[in-house]
């Protein structure tokens, strides 16, 4: 039998972070075939830097036989100091090995020995065919259950094909709303509407259920604005946004976000919108995503297909994101276990 270890990845090194990346390349057809393949410089680049005052991660990989076999990746948020988010793959030709078993040991261990006590992922499934119901059995979630994981909020993953007709955006279009008006902006969101920005990412962080009553609401200012842009910026990812400011403040109060990476961007994400709770009711998240979807084929012609989450919970965003043609390609499910204080590691883990 081949010896298991579970090792420290450091981002910086090419190499290392090329073994633990081909994990991911060689699970995505399985895992996610409805969305385009993971792009290394993408994912290297995603990781915060050493001394980033808000993120920390941390990159484990399995390897047998030379071979790497398993990846997982930590993330950790300056706002929540109890919680602590994973992913963690297997590559599909080595599953129900005991390989994912000891790599989830090695993140326990890690996450335990950061101070942090709950740990929180998320199990994913493409569906067999684009109707609601179609999915087949969920592997990750029998793995989940069986190391102590408690099942939470369940997302949906739907893509549109693009360009969305103009008839069908004419259509769903609520047009102008007394009392507001539609701004767009690409990459940086302009000065005068920085802090109402950053007011919306706090409001919008305690919208998401996934990390249940140990989450606490993420603390946003202009200046983790500005930190967040220039770090997508100088790593090629660009962004489209469009927003909703209210014309008796002059505040931005709903915002919605199109992302892109690299020169070719014919696969593009959505990414959160939100509107302030003391706006909601006046249709202003189907306006903004209206608007944005008009700028992506003014800026971006060549984007053939966008993707976009969203929690089953969240009636009004999924009427919308039906009403603009979205279909549903695949789901998720959060999972929670909070860990005890001595960690049970039955393999070697090296940092």
């Amino acid at each position: 039998m081949q010896t298991l270890t579970v090792e420290a990845v450091d981002p910086r090194s090419d190499e290392a972070f090329r073994r633990w990346f081909s994990v991911l390349t060689a699970a995505h057809p399985v895992d996610q075939p409805h969305l385009p393949p993971p792009v290394l410089t993408e994912a290297r680049d995603d990781a915060p830097p050493p001394d980033d005052p808000y993120d920390r991660w941390h990159h484990l990989v399995a390897v047998a036989g030379g071979e790497s076999v398993g990846a997982a990746r930590i993330e950790l948020t300056s706002d929540s100091p109890n919680l602590a988010y994973f992913e963690l793959v297997v590559r599909p030709d080595q599953r129900r090995r005991g390989i994912g078993s000891a790599l989830l040991a090695g993140v326990e261990s890690w996450v335990l020995g950061s101070g942090r006590a709950v740990a929180l992922s998320e199990t994913r499934r493409p569906f067999q065919d684009e109707r609601e119901g179609g999915a087949g059995p969920d592997g990750g979630a029998a793995f989940a259950e069986r190391h102590g994981y408690r099942a939470g909020p369940v997302s949906v993953l739907r893509t549109l094909d693009l360009p969305v007709a103009e008839q069908r955006l004419a259509a769903a279009d609520p047009g102008p709303v007394p009392g507001y008006r539609v701004v767009t902006w690409t990459d940086r969101c302009p000065e005068e509407l920085l802090e109402a920005r950053a007011a919306l990412n706090t409001e919008m962080s305690t919208d998401d259920p996934a990390a249940g009553t140990h989450r606490q609401a993420e603390v946003w200012d202009g200046a983790r604005v500005r930190a967040y842009e220039d770090r997508s910026i100088s790593h090629g990812r660009r962004k489209l946004c469009a927003g909703a400011v209210h014309e008796r403040t002059g505040e931005l109060v709903a915002a919605t976000v199109i992302a892109g990476v690299g020169a070719q961007r014919t696969h593009v994400h959505q990414w959160g919108t939100v509107v302030g709770r003391k706006h909601r009711g006046h249709r202003l998240g189907m306006l903004v995503k209206v608007a944005n979807l008009r700028h992506l084929a003014s800026a971006w012609p060549e984007a053939r297909q966008i993707s976009s989450w969203n929690g089953d919970a969240n009636a009004s965003m999924i009427a919308i994101n039906a009403a603009l043609g979205y279909r549903v390609v695949g789901d998720g499910t959060d999972w929670e276990k909070v860990l005890g204080s001595s960690p049970s590691v039955g393999e070697r883990v090296r940092r």
